[in-house]
């Protein structure tokens, strides 16, 4: 059996069967396969199983037959098809992996905290120094009082634990391991990091799947 395995972006490292008579994938919550990479588009592509069990992909460019070892791009994301079973390959999973963007935003951040804190501190400074240069000059003003010690308290609070609930659908099947995923009850397959309406699929364990969203959800078996 042919399997899709996902080599950039998101949900790198993933990998899904084709099996059945057609599988959709895009970023719409209705599709077989959900990949909500950034500019993913709705349905980026949509495999159809043809006579004599070929496998034919229908997407932005014309319709080709899928084979093992075809390379193809889903949206923003790339990704590669492989007999199940077969050894992953790692030039394939190291090349195009964007790392730099997410660098970059987090690097720009740490700049506008910084940049923010200097101000403030700026801001604080010019106002005690007025605040001295008014009193010196009016008649009349009380003397800048020494500024009292102040005593430091700590104290540690302890959170009540929050059970986790329920999510609101069913799971009928889980595939645990480094390309795991998660069917639900109507059939969608779901990677961590994939949503299912509000809920995020976080991780999958060995005996359980964690979600968040409106509240944190599990299912343990």
């Amino acid at each position: 059996m042919l399997e899709l395995r996902i080599t950039t972006g998101l949900h790198r490292g993933t990998a899904f069967p084709l099996d059945g008579d057609a599988v959709r994938v895009g970023s719409d919550e209705n599709n077989d396969v959900v990949l909500d990479d950034p500019g993913m588009p709705a349905c980026a592509a949509t495999f159809t199983r043809e006579t004599a069990g070929r496998w034919v992909m229908r997407g932005a460019d014309a319709p080709c037959e899928v084979a093992a070892g075809l390379r193809v791009a889903l949206g923003p994301v790339g990704a590669v098809f492989a007999n199940e079973g077969a050894p992953w390959d790692e030039a394939t999973m190291a090349a195009g992996f964007p790392r730099s963007s997410r660098r970059l935003r987090s690097g720009a951040r740490l700049t506008a905290a910084f940049a923010l804190g200097a101000a403030c501190v700026f801001a604080l400074d010019h106002a005690r120094l007025a605040l001295r240069e008014a009193q010196a000059f009016t008649p009349g003003a009380p003397a800048p009082l020494d500024a009292a010690p102040l005593r430091t308290v700590r104290a540690i609070v302890h959170p009540a634990r929050v059970e986790p609930g329920k999510p609101p659908f069913a799971v009928v099947s889980v595939q645990s391991g480094a390309s795991g995923f998660v069917v639900t009850e109507d059939g969608r397959v779901l990677v961590p990091g994939a949503r299912r309406g509000p809920f995020t699929l976080e991780r999958i364990e060995p005996r359980r799947v964690v979600f968040s969203g409106p509240y944190s959800a599990e299912l343990a078996w």
